[in-house]
Formats: structure tokens, C-alpha cells, sequence
């Protein structure tokens, strides 16, 4: 049929999704599409936010181009939370937030590609971006950053043009508490622009934001494919970005109190003291920097390790200990210094074939001295009758290893990502279970790359609950998350190695009520995370054996789990 205008083009989507008056509400919407996969009822959600999302993109990423694929990339996010998400009345506020991801993932990428390009041309000049578009970038960003009980209304009737009295509906507030919020909104956005230097009036923060809703129309064309997108075949560059977003929501629950639950049962397993990793924009000083050494400097060498008796006084790791006797005055042969971390920030130090130690010695512990430097080394693995240390090592900070480098004149090897990629999905084993019932279920990780994907699997056992998983799970969209009942402690346990070659997809199947109580009606959303070592090929001489560790993965996803009261 003819669409003639783009409101008979809505009046043509709304019947083909059965809507009648009144409109119905948001998470109506999404559900026909999560449960009868309804194109049209996901067409009429494009049409409804499309506009805000699209002027959202636009403003951040600077480049049409970019704000298409950010664009089809917040869509796509929402097709995979759709799900968890129905039943929601608004959805304005939610896809604003994934708008502002999507478009700042775009732009990087953008920026890195640019960058490659710029560096392969050799230009004269860096492009600079028009000072107009610097100030929404501002704008869109100090808007991110406000409260959500602030954000969501002037998001809602600003960007998404709502008039007061739907949102105030939506929200559950009463008229007069969304305008008090809406005016608190503005002048919290005028004084924010204002510390990063942009002038702006409450006033015209509000006028500017009513200009946006209906400042970026959407192309039929990018709404036609944004659907498409979301029921068939997605685009490499959109889906890249929809997993980013979909990941770095996930991290940002690290944040919440349920996950922070889950981080200190998991530092607490590992050992770690530096929980401010996983709660703080500002990482924490490395344990293992640098000590200043409390007496006189001390030559280099690898020295006996004591906790009390004769000998020099010395402090490493902040506790006072006694150096004995110096053994060897080199780390021996073969040293080497391999990047643990995918970031490049620890280093495990290799000594091999050090000594010979003392007769007397049974027991060793041992501290390396380097340019006055003292460095606390493990246990060695071996200790032979003839005295020669076979293998020490220990984790250092990228500081320390800058300096075993340079003093014994050692290549470091850094870590790479190894062009690997995959997709990771959840699936509960049931459509629905009873509260209390155990829930499963299955992970599906599939190899989308060109070349082999090989990892470690196992390994992380405490009884019958695996911990090379993670779990995070919440009632409805921002509803309170589930405190993990379960043991997070683990033994160890044996691992295998797993390979995927192009195509081919691992399985695995998941006890979550090792994790969880499900014991209240609900619909649950679910963030599951694989740990996955993508580990190199076998480097014995004969082939035999594993690979080193090329890069600690964590694959992200997530699903919807609903579930109902018992059966009388």
C-alpha cells in the first residue's frame, strides 16, 4: 500500500501492531516483540523514541555515519533486554542512557580508525571539531551524568517531547513533583555546563532541550534496517558495538550492591587487597611497588629472607624483615619478564637457575635486590640436592618490571589482543519456573572469528558449583539484586583446554541456584559472565601441552528469567 506522510506511514504501524486507543504503554510494546518476535510492535517503538535516540547519537558521535550505527546498535541492545524489559511503562530514560553508551563506543572506534588512517597518510594537520559540536558534546554529557530521579524527566519531556502530565503518569509521581524536578533538572544541568565553561541559562537549557525532540527525524531507510537489525542479520559494526555497550553495562554494575557482593566474595578468593579496583574510576596503588629500602643501599643480588636473627633490617611489603646471607649475585639464566594482565600493568619475573644455596638451607625464602630495590621473590619451584634454584617468580608492578628490564637487559613480553571473537548467549532451560524451584542454564559461546579460538575451561571448582562463572541477577529493570547465598571459595580442580574452530559453538549448563534463591514472583534479569583464558598454541618441542595465556576474556551476556508463584 501507499504511505503518503509520515503520520499515515505511524497510523499504517500502529494498526498492523493491533494498537487502539489509548497507546499502549512501552514494555506492552516490547513484550509482543519478545514473546511473538512482532516486527511491527518494534517498528512503532522506533517511530516512538527513535528521534531522541537518533539526535542523541548525532550530538556525541559528530558524524552521521557514526549516529547511524549508534543508532541501530541502542535498538539491537534493546531487541536482546527485551525480555527483562517488558512490562516497563517507559522505556525514554533506559534508551537514552544506552544512546549515550552506543554513541561514545562509536565515536572511539570512529577516532581509532581515523587515527590509522591519519598515521598511514601522513597529514599536516589534525582535524578539529566545530566548536558548536564541542559544546553538545558538553551538554550531552554533563545531562548523562545528572541523578537518574533528575535525568529521567527532563529526558522524558525534553527529549522524547512527552508532555508533563504522560510522564508524570509513567513515573508515578504527582504533576507538581515532575515540574519541582524538572526545574531542579535544568538549573543542576546550567551549573554543571557552567563549571566546564559554557554559559547556559536554566531557561535555555530548557528550550534547547524541547528543540531536540523533534530536531532529529529518523530516515525511513535507518528505521527500516534498525528492525531489520533487531529480527535478522545485524551488521559487523553495529553488533561490535551493541556487545561493547552490553559489556560495559555489565561492568558498571560492579557498582551496585549486589554485584559488590560478588566482588568481595571473589577478591577475598583470589587473595586480593585492592577491592577498589572493582568500586573506583581511580585505580589503587599496586601492593608490590617499589619499597624504599630503610638502611643503606644494599648490592644487588639474591639474598636469604628472614623473618628475625642477624643480618640487615630491612622493610619490603611494609613489614620489617632481616636479609641473611647473599647467595648468587645474578638472577641466573634465562630471566624473563611476561605480562599477566591485559592492560600491561603486572608482570610475572621469571629467575631460573640461581645458586648454589647454602648447605644448610631446607627451606627457603628469598628476597632480589636491584639497584637498591628490594623485591620479595616466592618459594622456588624446584629445589635440588646440587643447591642450583631452578625457577623463581613473582607478580611485579609495570614500574618494577620497567626496572628489571633495563638492569638485566630483558625484552619484556607484553600482551595483544589476539584478533579473537565470539558471541556468548544465555538461555534459561525453561520459559518459566516456580519460586524456589532450581533455575538452569545453558551458555552458548560460539567462535565468530576467522581462525581458531582456544581457552582453559575448569579448574575453579567448589563442589558442584563452578566460579570460571559469575553471575549478577535483579528483579525488573532497577529492582533490587539478589545476594549471592552461594560459596564462592574454590579448590582448584582440573582444567582442560577447549578449541573452537570458526563456527563451532561450546555449551555449558548452570546451576544458578548455586548462586541464588529465586524465592519471590518476579522477572529476573540475568548478567552471566564466562572467565575465558584464550590461551596460544602448545610450545613443547614435540607440540604437546598448552599455550601461554594470551589474554584473560570475559564473555558478557545476558537473558530474562521469569518466575511465578507455586502452583496450589
Amino acid at each position: 500500500m501507499a504511505v503518503d506522510s509520515p503520520n499515515a506511514l505511524s497510523r499504517h504501524l500502529r494498526h498492523a501492531a493491533g494498537l487502539t486507543e489509548p497507546d499502549p504503554a512501552d514494555g506492552q510494546l516490547l513484550g509482543r516483540f519478545a514473546g511473538d518476535r512482532d516486527e511491527a510492535a518494534f517498528a512503532e517503538l522506533v517511530r516512538r523514541h527513535g528521534p531522541m535516540v537518533l539526535g542523541v547519537c548525532r550530538r556525541i558521535s559528530g558524524n552521521p555515519h557514526d549516529a547511524d550505527d549508534a543508532f541501530q546498535a541502542t535498538f539491537l541492545v534493546l531487541a536482546r533486554k527485551a525480555r527483562g524489559l517488558a512490562g516497563q511503562p517507559a522505556l525514554g530514560g533506559w534508551l537514552y542512557g544506552v544512546a549515550h553508551r552506543a554513541a561514545l563506543k562509536a565515536k572511539a572506534v570512529a577516532a581509532r580508525r581515523r587515527a590509522k588512517e591519519a598515521a598511514a597518510a601522513r597529514p599536516e594537520g589534525v582535524e578539529t571539531m566545530p566548536e558548536q559540536a564541542d559544546a553538545l558534546a558538553v551538554i550531552e554529557q554533563e545531562l548523562g551524568r545528572l541523578p537518574k530521579r533528575y535525568r529521567e524527566p527532563l529526558v522524558l519531556c525534553g527529549l522524547c517531547g512527552q508532555s508533563r502530565k504522560e510522564v508524570a503518569a509513567q513515573l508515578g509521581v504527582p504533576e507538581g513533583t515532575l515540574a519541582s524536578r524538572l526545574a531542579t533538572a535544568r538549573a543542576m544541568l546550567a551549573e554543571r555546563l557552567r563549571r566546564r565553561g559554557l554559559v547556559v541559562p536554566a531557561a535555555v537549557v530548557a528550550a534547547a532541550c524541547e528543540s531536540s525532540a523533534a530536531g532529529a527525524a529518523v530516515p525511513a531507510p535507518l528505521a527500516d534496517a534498525t528492525v531489520k537489525a533487531a529480527t535478522g542479520t545485524v551488521p559487523a559494526a553495529v553488533g561490535r558495538i551493541a556487545s561493547e555497550v552490553t559489556r560495559a553495562m555489565f561492568l558498571n554494575k560492579f557498582r551496585t550492591g549486589a554485584f559488590l557482593m560478588v566482588a568481595v566474595a571473589i577478591a577475598c578468593a583470589a587473595g586480593l587487597v585492592a577491592l577498589a579496583h572493582a568500586t573506583a574510576n581511580t585505580p589503587a596503588p599496586p601492593d608490590d611497588a617499589p619499597p624504599k629500602p630503610a638502611v643503606d643501599k644494599v648490592e644487588d643480588g639474591v639474598y636469604l629472607l628472614k623473618s628475625e636473627g642477624d643480618g640487615r633490617k630491612v622493610t619490603l611489603n611494609g613489614a620489617e624483615v632481616v636479609l641473611g646471607k647473599r647467595f648468587s649475585t645474578s638472577v641466573g639464566t634465562n630471566a624473563r619478564l611476561k605480562s599477566v594482565s591485559n592492560d600491561n600493568t603486572r608482570f610475572v619475573f621469571y629467575v631460573n637457575k640461581v645458586g648454589p644455596l647454602p648447605a644448610e638451607v631446607t627451606e627457603v625464602q628469598t628476597a632480589l635486590v636491584v639497584d637498591g630495590v628490594i623485591l620479595h621473590l616466592d618459594r622456588p619451584e624446584k629445589f635440588p640436592a646440587d643447591g642450583i634454584v631452578n625457577t623463581w617468580s613473582n607478580v611485579y608492578s609495570a614500574e618494577v618490571a620497567r626496572t628489571l628490564a633495563a638492569r638485566y637487559k630483558i625484552e619484556p613480553q607484553y600482551r595483544k589482543h589476539p584478533g579473537h571473537r565470539y558471541e556468548i548467549r544465555w538461555v534459561p532451560a525453561k520459559q518459566e519456573y516456580a519460586a524456589g524451584e532450581a533455575v538452569t542454564l545453558k551458555m552458548e559461546l560460539k567462535n565468530t572469528g576467522t581462525g581458531p579460538l582456544q581457552f582453559t575451561r575448569g579448574g575453579k571448582q567448589r563442589g558442584s558449583r563452578d566460579n570460571q562463572f559469575r553471575f549478577v541477577a535483579q528483579a525488573g529493570i532497577d529492582g533490587k539484586g539478589l545476594p549471592d547465598t552461594g560459596d564462592p571459595q574454590h579448590f582448584g580442580g582440573i582444567s582442560q583446554s577447549v578449541m573452537l574452530k570458526p563456527g563451532e559453538v561450546y555449551t555449558a549448563e548452570v546451576d544458578l541456584s548455586k548462586w541464588f534463591k529465586f524465592a519471590e514472583p518476579n522477572t529476573y534479569q540475568i548478567t552471566g559472565v564466562f572467565e575465558m583464558p584464550v590461551i596460544g598454541p602448545p610450545t613443547g618441542k614435540d607440540g604437546d601441552g598448552w599455550g601461554p595465556v594470551l589474554w584473560d576474556d570475559l564473555a558478557v551476556g545476558e537473558c530474562s528469567v521469569r518466575v511465578t508463584a507455586p502452583k496450589k
